[in-house]
């Protein structure tokens, strides 16, 4: 359904438009003839094209009812400006276009610092257009609905704002007659400027609003508007009295299922108290704003200076604090202050990396065994970002699979800038359609910035609308629209990542860029099939159905790397989800060498072929491939995380916590990185350093299940046995019939000396785990401990993926303290300390 305020093509079933948020006008409400007239095409324009000689566009900005806005530079006089180019059907209305001519000669009077300047109207080709001042920043609505409801004081700050612009239309004679928070522009400064003066009663003509058709926006229309009766300045304190409660509220005031039945209630219904949504909206501003929309303009405010000056008293019970418009920091470039604004924008923002960072540089344990290798101190960044899952907005919404393709490829361009922190997917998928405020993703993500990004395809065109957005501030800084044929897929995802780091002032390396590229198949056909393969796998809806859609992709382009790849993990998630079978494995093997062969320098494709050999039991060539993955892509949140995941499982837990490191601070949001490093820490001896880990995560993910017996476990390890009841009974409560809680229950009965007990509730459990050798060492069960310890050394890879007991876990678990006088377990020891030496030699310079 078209958007009658944009024009952007939205599902049928939509309320509200994607592009700009409009209600969106469902047909039924609409005569066909001004149905007609608003589908009318208008004559789009690409970047450098040229306006009447004179006017060189830079970018579109928007399309309105009117018709399509671009920021142009007038070469002339060298100076960027606005400039809306009409539709044809309002091009072909006499009476309109010299209304028009009228209605701007007043509008162009208002010279105010508050009031975006109307400069002139002209025709190119027969095509109206309209020039204006150009406003950088983001509209009122748009920033209500990425903050949702203001501060008091941010909203009295930008209403007085308002009303000056509108006391000095007002005095002008001139009305809005159509003010909206969309009509409202807030600059990069926290300047508001009210936009459109003299458009909407330009509009009022025949050939228009006939058939009932209504000029303004039902959402602001005053009461005597949608009686059809002359509008005034009074008209104007009624919208802006609906901007008022919407800035508060986070919502306007009445909703309905089509906009003659909003219309309708703006004429019969009371509305509701601000405060109803707010209670932190102080009783005299709630008055002040109801006063605004009395349904009889003689109760209203009769003037806007009378309103300012009630705004400006409840200005004076508000802190100074609370009234500043958050404003960007200017960056200072130097060496020092960008090591300073990394280490408080990318460290101290997330605790848990101070933690890592204290376990790295202050731990002694084995560090003449495993030396330090200073990796941390590498990573240097100049800003982060997150990019939010893409928004299908195709009118039959089945372009999820080719929005996650974008969603990958763009994180995987925008990831090879070096200075640039870039939340990996796994972390950002969470929310999806999530309504969330930008300020709290920013906060939950750790990042300064956020891109949002929708697209729609529509048969061979594809239209992708980028909002690189502050996250700190909710602020808009940089909207991007990009439209081409499904050829150009790839050209606007290079578009979009050199646009980004222009805004962000980070270098992308264009060599880096084609690396990249190379992953890109030559056939968009082919790319299709690979998305759609991905998003069956992903989801594990179909497995039989996204192998076929691999396949397709790789008999459409052979030399697909990609597509090799997709089938090797798509094997490898079967492996490891169910049974684990050899076939599989050589699947995947198959699949990821192809992968490799086609293309070296393909990370995913080095990261499985390192996986498939370690599940082979070769840990050399394991090794070699985990090496290459990190060389080809060292800041890969993924990739760290699985690094440190193969020296973890090759017991060197040292290692593999600097690697978890590099993946946390990656990606702050990393539970699994989070508690892996925190299995590390516990294994080397350092049980507070896993203790503050595992509370991070806890502090992001509350109610994980893992997460409680992880620091039960801790707990347990440092003898603090009540706490860790506790954490128990936290886990308990999340998953009941989990036979872990009841493992981790025995430990501290055996903690306790109460051994019936604690062997009834782990007979269920393999004897040569971990958990349990530590339970038999505690209940003075040497024999049986020692035993199963051999076990688990023997047979602990083929069971657990995992070579267990590494001479680190042995000499620092507590619970094996009755064990360390026995000559078997000192020669278990010895040789695990050969190994662990041997290991640490081959692998430990990774």
């Amino acid at each position: 359904m078209k958007c009658s305020e944009c024009h952007f093509e939205n599902p049928g079933d939509t309320r509200f438009c994607g592009n700009c948020g409009t209600l969106i006008k469902p047909l039924g409400d609409i005569s066909e003839s001004h149905t007609k007239t608003v589908q009318t095409p208008i004559k789009e324009m690409e970047r450098g094209t040229t306006i009447a000689d004179r006017y060189e566009i830079i970018e579109e900005l928007g399309r309105g009812g009117m018709g399509n806005v671009y920021r142009v530079v007038d070469k002339k006089i060298n100076e960027e400006m606005a400039l809306k180019l009409l539709h044809p059907a309002i091009a072909a209305e006499e009476k309109t276009i010299k209304r028009f001519k009228n209605e701007l000669k007043l509008a162009r009077k208002i010279t105010h610092k508050n009031v975006c300047r109307m400069y002139d109207f002209n025709e190119e080709e027969g095509t109206p257009y309209i020039t204006m001042e150009y406003v950088p920043g983001e509209d009122l609505k748009n920033m209500i609905r990425m903050t949702g409801q203001m501060s008091v004081g941010r909203a009295v700050s930008f209403a007085k704002q308002i009303c000056e612009g509108l006391a000095e239309a007002h005095r002008l004679g001139v009305v809005h007659r159509d003010l909206k928070s969309r009509n409202i522009m807030i600059d990069r400064e926290g300047n508001a400027r009210i936009m459109d003066f003299g458009i909407a009663r330009s509009l009022k003509a025949e050939g228009i609003t006939d058939d009932g058709i209504m000029v303004g926006t039902p959402e602001y229309m005053s009461p005597e508007q949608v009686k059809g009766e002359e509008a005034d300045h009074r008209s104007d304190i009624y919208s802006f009295g609906i901007i008022l409660f919407e800035m508060v509220t986070g919502k306007i005031p009445f909703e309905g299922d089509t906009s003659f039945s909003i219309a309708f209630k703006h004429k019969t219904e009371i509305p509701p108290s601000p405060r109803e949504f707010n209670t932190q909206i102080p009783e005299e501003f709630s008055t002040v704003i109801l006063k605004c929309m009395e349904k009889e303009r003689e109760k209203r405010y009769q003037g806007v200076e009378e309103l300012a000056s009630e705004l400006s008293s409840i200005e004076k019970e508000i802190s100074t604090d609370e009234r500043a418009f958050p404003r960007k920091k200017t960056r200072v470039e130097t060496p020092r202050k960008r090591m300073q604004r990394l280490w408080i924008a990318g460290i101290l923002l997330s605790g848990a990396i101070i933690i890592v960072l204290g376990y790295l540089f202050l731990g002694q344990f084995l560090q003449k065994e495993e030396p330090r290798t200073g990796i941390i101190s590498e990573i240097k960044w100049e800003n982060s970002i997150a990019v939010l899952p893409v928004e299908d907005l195709s009118l039959q919404k089945d372009q999820e699979p080719l929005c996650g393709g974008m969603h990958d490829d763009i994180i995987n361009r925008l990831s090879s800038i070096e200075e640039l922190r870039v939340t990996p997917k796994r972390s950002v998928m969470k929310y999806k359609d999530m309504d969330k405020d930008i300020k709290e993703i920013g906060k939950e993500l750790a990042v300064e910035n956020i891109l949002v990004l929708t697209l729609q395809r529509e048969k061979d065109t594809i239209r992708v609308n980028a909002r690189l957005i502050d996250a700190q501030e909710a602020v808009l800084i940089k909207p991007f629209t990009f439209e081409r044929s499904i050829e150009g897929y790839f050209q606007v995802q290079d578009e979009i990542s050199r646009a980004i780091a222009r805004e962000l002032k980070v270098q992308l390396v264009e060599e880096k860029l084609e690396a990249i590229k190379k992953r890109d198949p030559a056939d968009i056909r082919a790319y299709d099939y690979y998305v759609m393969g991905k998003y069956l796998i992903d989801r594990e809806e179909d497995f039989e159905a996204g192998v076929k859609m691999y396949e397709k992709a790789i008999e459409i382009n052979p030399n697909y790397a990609l597509a090799y790849w997709g089938l090797g993990n798509a094997y490898e998630s079967r492996y490891y989800n169910e049974k684990k079978n050899e076939k599989d494995l050589d699947l995947m093997k198959k699949n990821y060498l192809k992968a490799y062969d086609i293309n070296p320098n393909l990370a995913e494709a080095n990261l499985g072929l390192g996986w498939v050999h370690f599940n082979l039991g070769d840990n050399d060539h394991a090794y070699n491939y985990f090496k290459k993955a990190f060389e080809i892509s060292p800041n890969d949140s993924t990739i760290n995380q699985d690094v440190g995941s193969f020296l973890r499982s090759v017991g060197l837990y040292s290692k593999a916590i600097e690697y978890y490191s590099r993946a946390i601070m990656r990606d702050p949001s990393s539970i699994g990185s989070y508690s892996l490093s925190a299995i590390c820490s516990m294994y080397v001896g350092k049980f507070e350093e896993a203790v503050n880990l595992v509370k991070k995560a806890l502090e992001i993910e509350p109610a994980n299940y893992g997460l409680h017996l992880n620091y039960a476990r801790q707990l347990i390890m440092m003898k603090k046995y009540e706490e860790a009841e506790r954490e128990l009974v936290l886990a308990e409560q999340l998953q009941p019939d989990n036979p872990s809680v009841r493992h981790h229950r025995a430990w501290i009965l055996a903690a306790k000396g109460e051994k019936e007990m604690a062997l009834t509730l782990i007979k269920d459990r393999p004897s040569f785990r971990y958990g349990a050798t530590s339970i038999f060492s505690l209940l003075g069960m040497k024999d049986k401990a020692i035993d199963n310890i051999e076990m688990g050394i023997t047979k602990g890879f083929e069971e657990t993926g995992d070579y267990m007991y590494s001479y680190p876990s042995l000499i620092n678990n507590p619970c094996y303290d009755n064990l360390r006088d026995d000559p078997r377990f000192k020669e278990i020891v010895r040789r695990q300390k050969r190994k662990y030496e041997e290991n640490l030699k081959k692998y430990g310079k990774l």
